[in-house]
């Protein structure tokens, strides 16, 4: 439906994801949020939402992993994983998934500054 076309389409973390698109040969991009996050409702509300940005997120695997709760032993290990310090965290990784750590930022990103990232994350993807 039309819905479909009008938001990013996200999935919760999964190793089997990350294995999908090293066979896809996507980048993946992570959102590490809360729900109390104030600057992660400031990205769905303005950057996620933003026509560009959804149509860009469609050659990616777009993965959400909830740190509202420290009782999830999942969420933990992936926060210790990526070394994540504070939500939101935004995390771009190459098909093979290896973390592009000169796109990662911690905070509110303008949707202007988060494209360019998704476009480089895009020409890494491609020279791999």
């Amino acid at each position: 439906g039309a819905g479909a076309e009008s938001a990013i389409q996200w999935f919760p973390y999964s190793d089997s994801l990350l294995e999908q698109a090293s066979r896809e040969r996507k980048p993946v991009f992570i959102d590490f949020y809360a729900d109390w996050c104030a600057p992660c409702k400031e990205l769905d509300a303005k950057t996620f939402s933003a026509p560009e940005v959804i149509s860009r997120s469609r050659d990616f695997v777009m993965l959400k992993v909830d740190l509202t709760s420290t009782d999830d032993p999942k969420a933990e290990e992936l926060r210790t994983q990526y070394q994540v310090k504070g939500v939101p965290t935004l995390v771009f990784l190459t098909p093979d998934g290896r973390e592009i750590a000169d796109l990662r930022v911690t905070g509110f990103e303008p949707k202007d500054v988060f494209l360019k990232k998704m476009n480089q994350a895009i020409q890494l993807a491609q020279t791999q």
